[in-house]
């Protein structure tokens, strides 16, 4: 077959020379108004002409398929009726261009302007070159951008990014360069909204949005007829975050099921469907519990004030406050017990007046021990000690109305008696009247060792006047 197209072509070149024409005829024998010829005026071409239906132009077939060239530059492929257009390998359509102008790729019916059909594991369409890249463009109103190994774009109609999808997995909407997942930007003056739409006109049609206000804040919610709150609610699950307006906002779970926030794949904070909360633990028995390991503070109130008030629901409350003071109190507020940071209690009372314990009312105690820091007063007994005289004690009495060291009267109803101190000085009153006692007793019994002197020689003075009286009778 080869030999014989080369035998032809052969002796066509040997009947024409540089630009000689060759008649065509009709299979009638009638000639045709057209020629064959070779062309060496651009590198030697073959041309069959026809000037019946344009310029350069063949035509094959009882269905006018028709190739021909508007100028030496086109070459156009086409049928003259509506009959599709088809090219064929190994006994199998291939490629159909239908009469609507649909071209199809391994279909006969394309519906659209190019319709590709493939089999199973077979890539219907490749676009394979330096940049790998594809653009779709909707005749300037908005193209896509798909770069192999790169990205994929949506452009608006001035060439402006949309969407831009890279191959790393950032998505870019409003911006070519996404610096995490999603990077949402907006260039104007006035809020950012995004909206997921219900278009339904029912009554429990509702739209999502995020939005961020003046202020910097994000606001997240929903609109619709069937719903007036704004929230979050987590698919698949029980958890809801809302502001229902007045109510403020609120975060809970639909049903009764825990609500527990944790760090490390490790509940730190849980609520029960009871109310109880619990800090370190799951299983609150109270409404706040607090469990912390060994050598972990388990509260620590930080601030200006540092305190807190514990309230029995008006039955009375205790408040403590960081490096001052700890009070309990009544029901109406009144201080209870006071406990102040420098080691003073008050009962009764908030002002201990210097003392570690002031009570303002009556005390009763089965036992009480006082143990003075100063020396007990045993140096009364000590015989260095100078004990004034009796006569001296009953000077001051006369000139003051008490004994010397004790308070008076006065004294003790302003600032009260140091028990202690108090316990103190009866005591070395008490030894000091021990001595005035043994110098008495003393004194007593030298009175009498002399008493019974005289006594003893006035009976010896009588006998001896009883014998003188004898002796005269």
């Amino acid at each position: 077959m080869k030999n014989t197209f080369l035998t032809i072509v052969m002796a066509i070149a040997g009947y024409c020379s540089y630009a000689q024409y060759l008649p065509l005829t009709a299979g009638n024998g009638n000639p045709l108004t057209g020629d064959l010829y070779i062309d060496g005026t651009t590198g030697s071409r073959l041309i069959f002409s026809y000037s019946g239906v344009g310029n350069s132009k063949v035509l094959l077939g009882s269905n006018y398929s028709i190739f021909g060239a508007g100028s030496k530059d086109d070459l156009t492929t086409y049928v003259r009726d509506n009959n599709p257009y088809s090219v064929w390998t190994n006994s199998l359509q291939r490629l159909i261009v239908n009469g609507d102008g649909n071209v199809g790729i391994g279909t006969t019916t394309p519906a659209r302007k190019l319709d590709i059909l493939s089999g199973t594991g077979v890539t219907p369409l490749a676009a394979v070159g330096p940049g790998g890249s594809v653009l779709i463009d909707n005749v300037g109103s908005g193209q896509s951008f798909y770069q192999a190994n790169s990205f994929h774009q949506f452009q608006g109609s001035g060439g402006t990014p949309i969407l831009t999808m890279f191959n790393g997995g950032n998505i870019g909407i409003g911006t070519a360069s996404p610096v995490s997942i999603v990077d949402m930007e907006k260039n104007q003056n006035s809020n950012t909204i995004a909206y997921l739409r219900n278009t339904d006109s029912g009554s429990s049609a509702t739209s999502q949005y995020i939005a961020t206000d003046g202020n910097g804040n994000l606001q997240m919610g929903q609109t619709g007829t069937g719903f007036s709150s704004s929230g979050l609610l987590f698919p698949n699950s029980s958890f809801i975050l809302s502001n229902q307006k007045a109510n403020g906002l609120k975060i809970f779970t639909a049903d009764a099921t825990n609500l527990t926030l944790g760090t490390n794949n490790s509940a730190a904070f849980t609520i029960l469907p009871g109310g109880n909360i619990g800090i370190g633990t799951v299983t609150p028995a109270r409404k706040l519990d607090i469990l912390s390991g060994t050598g972990v503070t388990p509260l620590a109130v930080i601030g200006p004030n540092g305190g807190i008030l514990i309230d029995n629901v008006g039955s009375g409350q205790s408040y403590y406050q960081a490096n001052s003071f700890h009070q309990f109190q009544g029901a109406s507020g009144n201080p209870i017990v006071t406990m102040y940071n420098g080691g003073n209690v008050a009962i009764g009372t908030t002002d201990p007046k210097g003392y570690k314990l002031a009570v303002a009312g009556d005390a009763i105690a089965e036992s009480m021990t006082v143990d003075l820091q100063a020396n007990w007063p045993d140096y009364v007994f000590e015989k260095s000690y100078s004990l004034p005289p009796l006569s001296e004690v009953k000077t001051y009495i006369d000139q003051n109305q008490h004994l010397p060291g004790v308070p008076t009267a006065d004294q003790v109803s302003k600032s009260g008696i140091n028990l202690g101190e108090m316990n103190a000085l009866l005591m070395k009153k008490v030894e000091e009247l021990t001595l005035y006692l043994i110098e008495k007793d003393k004194q007593i019994n030298e009175m009498n060792d002399k008493q019974q002197e005289i006594n003893k020689q006035l009976l010896e003075q009588i006998k001896v006047l009883q014998n003188q009286l004898k002796q005269k009778l």
